[in-house]
């Protein structure tokens, strides 16, 4: 085991430092949601017995470069740095259970070719679910969540640049520059409320599936905020307005996660789909698939020390009335952490 942990910190150490961050191909106006069905910290495995278990994790990453008269690379710095901040509670007591997670993810970079540090991360994200076991492996549910970004966005370029705006009521103006203001803070905000019935018939620590079916409200505050939207055959870059909406739809939900190791490898991943059967403002020239929400998610983490991890996470999101394309992000991070719980500050100990 000494073996495979060893030759696996290597090889991950060097290819999370190469690629920094990683990726995120989503829009720095992308709405940013937490839809699912359990908190990634704090599994359902861990609040099965009566009691209250707790984790803040804080979390940070860096990757500098520097090249000088190097071929084929520009000259110049590059640095990218990502904080996290997630905590979670679950509490049990008999046939009633709670879960709550809260995320706040920020991440900057700097390139040789834009001078100033750009906001590539922007996460806030509270997610709140009550449960009734009626039997140990179903019950009904209620839930709560609420999505949206903490800072202003913009959409920087390297050099000077046209953007063309198309405003809510169809006119269209122009606007020369490096940067373009898109979002104010904590705009978009989603507000997600569900209730209905869950179900998760296996559990085991490398294997646990969890279920959910249920109805209720997705409200999206946007009115006024922008997205990029470029069409590639045009020399300007066509950006959209955004507005709010409403909708009352039907919400399914899967899950499928476990770990290995002695919890040195652990993975996640979750599906979610709302339909929606009554929308505010209507679009008459669109179905019921059109209006279809789609969100999936895939985490995959490496324990390499227990403040060290290799960490994947990608994110596939469709909200077709405010961007009607899948926004999709990729991240890959070495990650220096450390986790604070009931388990290793003593609480459980005081508790008994």
């Amino acid at each position: 085991m000494t073996k495979l942990h060893g030759g696996m910190a290597a090889a991950t150490a060097l290819i999370a430092t190469w690629l920094g961050m990683g990726t995120a191909q989503a829009q720095v106006t992308d709405e940013q949601v937490a839809d699912d069905l359990v908190s990634d910290d704090q599994p359902a495995s861990e609040i099965s017995e009566d009691g209250l278990k707790w984790k803040i994790g804080p979390s940070f990453s860096l990757s500098f470069n520097d090249n000088r008269n190097v071929v084929g690379q520009p000259d110049g710095w590059a640095l990218n740095f990502d904080l996290g901040l997630p905590m979670s509670l679950g509490y049990r007591t008999g046939a009633h259970e709670l879960r709550a997670a809260f995320d706040a993810q920020i991440a900057y970079s700097r390139t040789p070719a834009i001078d100033d540090f750009i906001k590539s991360k922007d996460v806030f994200g509270f997610d709140a679910d009550y449960l009734y076991h009626a039997l140990e492996w179903i019950g009904p549910y209620v839930r709560f969540a609420v999505d949206t970004t903490m800072l202003h966005g913009y959409d920087e370029r390297a050099g000077e640049t046209t953007w063309s705006i198309t405003r809510a009521d169809g006119t269209v103006d122009t606007a020369l520059g490096r940067r373009l203001l898109l979002n104010d803070p904590f705009q978009p905000l989603t507000l997600t409320e569900m209730a209905g019935a869950f179900v998760h018939p296996y559990t085991s620590e490398s294997f646990t599936f969890e279920a959910r079916t249920g109805f209720g409200g997705l409200h999206t505050l946007a009115d006024d905020q922008l997205a990029v939207a470029d069409d590639d055959a045009t020399p300007e870059v066509e950006v959209k307005t955004l507005h709010s909406f409403d909708q009352a739809a039907v919400e399914m939900g899967l899950a499928l996660y476990g770990a290995f190791y002695e919890n040195k490898i652990t993975w996640r991943i979750a599906g979610d789909v709302a339909i929606p059967v009554v929308n505010r403002p209507e679009t008459p020239d669109h179905n019921i698939a059109y209006y279809t929400n789609v969100d999936l998610s895939a985490t995959l983490s490496f324990k390499l020390l227990e403040w060290l991890s290799v960490d994947y996470a990608f994110k596939a999101l469709r909200r077709p009335q405010l961007i009607d394309e899948f926004q999709i992000t990729n991240n890959l991070l070495l990650t220096l952490s450390y986790t604070w719980s009931d388990e290793n500050t003593g609480d459980a100990a005081a508790a008994e």
